[in-house]
């Protein structure tokens, strides 16, 4: 666990030194509409540190955590080649990331603030992804049905087959989690809506990988029909990552990165319609009798 703490301390000088090599808002002499992209550019760079962080500290855990469970060091991409666990060792890590559910539960109710809270609550809701992640290729590696059937995480069909389950398992998880945020009124909203966000963070981590680590496996397969020839492997690699690309990325700017700008408007009108309802609750005290405290009301306003 030594190399947790220093890599935590690493990562925190290296964002001072970033902090203190990036432009503030307030510092520029530009106006208000040309500081507005040095506010977004400092925003996205605090929430790519803050990833960075929290997948690599979680990741780093994790491994420590596994290698207390076996007694065998996992190599750089998380695998122990070779070794089969028992049912001990499987449950144990599903143990370790349930413990990381409710201490990432147990971060948000405690009401903590800032940045060392986010990347707290960030780095438990990672640990617990990479723990189903690893905890789940074990039970598979071990599943009888999937050995006699030469079936394993190794093989592209186990790989398949282990995405599969994993994306099945987070959508439950995730309907459960909007169904019980929906339920929620009032503060307790607010609370669950934070709890609920970090959960899917690390569910959204645990099905990524999981699909990366297939698309890793059929990328290997294709290019292995050049084996022998490593230049020739590197260019089914390269030409595989452009198709890849010309696939993805149209249907990425269409739904995703549209979506994401709809929300960040209504993010920033729901901003403004509670600096609205805060002054009319000042320049008419009776006005909070009218329902401007009900969320539905606020978010109307916003509309």
């Amino acid at each position: 666990l030594l190399s947790v703490v220093l890599n935590v301390l690493f990562l925190l000088l290296i964002f001072r030194i970033s902090a203190r090599l990036r432009p503030r808002g307030d510092e520029s002499d530009a106006d208000s509409d040309e500081a507005a992209p040095v506010d977004l550019w400092n925003n996205h760079a605090i929430e790519a540190e803050d990833e960075l962080f929290c997948l690599a500290i979680s990741f780093l855990l994790v491994q420590a955590l596994r290698f207390q469970v076996t007694g065998i060091l996992p190599t750089k991409a998380g695998l122990e080649p070779g070794e089969n666990f028992g049912a001990r060792e499987i449950w144990t890590v599903y143990g370790e990331a349930v413990l990381f559910a409710v201490a990432t539960v147990v971060v948000v109710l405690s009401g903590r603030s800032g940045r060392l809270a986010d990347l707290l609550r960030g780095t438990l809701s990672m640990a617990f992804a990479w723990c189903l992640l690893f905890a789940s290729r074990w039970m598979f590696e071990s599943w009888p049905l999937l050995v006699r059937l030469r079936i394993s995480p190794f093989s592209i069909e186990g790989r398949l087959i282990l995405s599969l389950f994993l994306s099945a398992f987070a959508c439950s998880v995730i309907i459960v989690l909007d169904q019980i945020e929906d339920a929620a009124t009032g503060d307790d909203r607010r609370v669950t809506h934070k709890i609920v966000k970090n959960i899917v963070t690390g569910l959204s981590i645990l099905v990524g990988f999981t699909w990366e680590t297939t698309m890793d496996g059929c990328t290997e397969a294709v290019v292995s029909i050049t084996h022998g020839h490593e230049r020739r492997r590197l260019v089914s690699k390269l030409i595989g990552c452009f198709i890849i690309l010309l696939v993805v990325l149209p249907a990425w700017r269409r739904y995703i990165l549209h979506t994401v700008f709809k929300l960040m408007k209504y993010k920033k009108d729901q901003r403004a319609a509670w600096k609205l309802a805060e002054k009319l609750r000042t320049l008419d005290p009776k006005s909070q009798d009218a329902g401007w405290e009900s969320d539905s009301s606020i978010e109307s306003v916003a509309e």
